[in-house]
């Protein structure tokens, strides 16, 4: 949500109109942001169905994780095919800026032919067989072995999605427009805006429309607003701290962390989340631990970032120059966390493997040995070059002045 928010405020500030689509629990970001938000969706019931698929994808299960992903999948393409289609209808926008993974949304744009341009908040998931999956930690290899892995890789992820892509196809076979078919399908065909950077995705450049711009970040009022300690971290190294808001993990994954780092030397701040509680009987030394942390302003002086490897921190983590632990849970974050050891710029510890010794491994590793910092630093330039939230507004106007 965040990248999406920085987009529109960057577009409003250069004298364009916004308006955001989502949901109800988009309010208060959308609002905090000083863009205006058009809810689709407030029925609580509907909502908490979401939210408890939306935690099962975080599971250690492949096969429960896939199931819940493809029926999140499926129930969000029918609430946006049926309430989409109005709000555009009444709002009329010129453009819209559709999240990759929202193939409905760019469907319903094809149906009321109004021109649409992809955002990649996460990694770039249409499948190559010269790369992995990017919800896989498979490293990039070459050779006719590993395109054989990638595609039944591919295959096997996919499948979770052919009853969202049947869900799609029967809406737009009811308006007489073509179907939804190939590997790019439902992206746009003008213009794709990524958040990573060409030198730390290995997938090769088989899009021409697409754009690796690095991260999306503009201001957060909603972080400037958070009440948070500093004074208690100066001339101190810490380490940042965080697996996530949307799929929120357990307290003990975060205590292991924490009193990782702690062993090795170095403080940390523990961003938990709204539901997860921390006992500070089990943690050692004097960690700060805050349900929301003013993350933008911590990573420009952290020493390590332990994280799930969502896009949005890890970016965030290495436009700033930090080394990280990484722990993927689900969605891309496997191929984030591939990335980053890709790069060299961090290590990654897979769900599966996670434990107390494991942790303090990764964690000394990366904090003691020097080359992870420099390939964090240099990532921190080539992220600085890509041109970032201007550079993506400059292709969304250019492009714009073709229609």
């Amino acid at each position: 949500m965040f990248p999406t928010i920085a987009i529109l405020r960057e577009l409003q500030s250069r004298g364009h109109e916004v308006s955001m689509i989502g949901n109800s629990k988009g309010i208060e970001f959308a609002e905090k942001g000083a863009v205006s938000y058009h809810n689709i969706l407030d029925d609580s019931a509907t909502l908490d169905r979401l939210a408890k698929q939306m935690e099962l994808m975080g599971t250690k299960s492949s096969r429960i994780a896939l199931k819940a992903t493809g029926d999140y999948a499926v129930e969000v393409a029918k609430i946006y095919l049926a309430s989409l289609p109005l709000a555009l209808k009444e709002l009329q926008p010129d453009l819209i800026l559709n999240d990759q993974t929202y193939i409905c949304s760019a469907a319903v744009a094809e149906v009321l032919k109004i021109p649409y341009f992809t955002i990649c908040a996460a990694l770039n998931f249409v499948p190559a067989l010269s790369s992995p999956p990017v919800y896989f930690n498979w490293h990039h290899k070459k050779g006719p072995f590993a395109r054989v892995r990638n595609l039944f890789g591919h295959a096997y992820w996919q499948s979770a999605f052919i009853r969202y892509l049947i869900v799609v196809n029967h809406y737009l076979r009811q308006h007489g427009c073509p179907l939804f078919i190939g590997p790019i399908a439902g992206q746009s065909k003008r213009l794709i805006i990524s958040q990573a950077v060409d030198e730390f995705d290995f997938s090769p450049k088989n899009i021409p429309q697409m754009v690796n711009v690095g991260p999306l970040v503009g201001e957060r009022e909603l972080e400037q607003k958070i009440d948070f300690p500093f004074e208690h971290l100066e001339g101190k190294d810490f380490a940042y701290i965080s697996f996530g808001t949307i799929q929120e993990r357990g307290s003990e994954m975060l205590e292991i962390a924490a009193n990782a780092c702690y062993r090795v030397g170095l403080n940390s701040v523990v961003a938990t989340g709204s539901k997860c509680k921390l006992n500070r009987s089990n943690l050692l030394g004097d960690p700060i631990v805050v349900p929301f942390a003013p993350q933008l302003k911590l990573l420009q002086s952290a020493s390590l970032l332990v994280t799930h490897a969502g896009m949005n921190t890890t970016m965030e983590g290495l436009s700033n120059g930090v080394p990280i632990v990484a722990v993927p849970m689900t969605h891309d974050q496997p191929g984030v966390a591939a990335r980053i050891e890709y790069s060299g710029c961090g290590v990654a510890l897979p769900l599966h493997r996670f434990s107390s010794a494991k942790m303090q491994s990764a964690v000394e590793q990366v904090s003691k040995d020097n080359l992870y910092k420099e390939n964090a630093r240099k990532m921190s330039g080539y992220i600085r070059d890509a041109g970032g939230l201007g550079r993506a507004a400059d292709l969304i106007e250019a492009e714009l002045q073709n229609y």
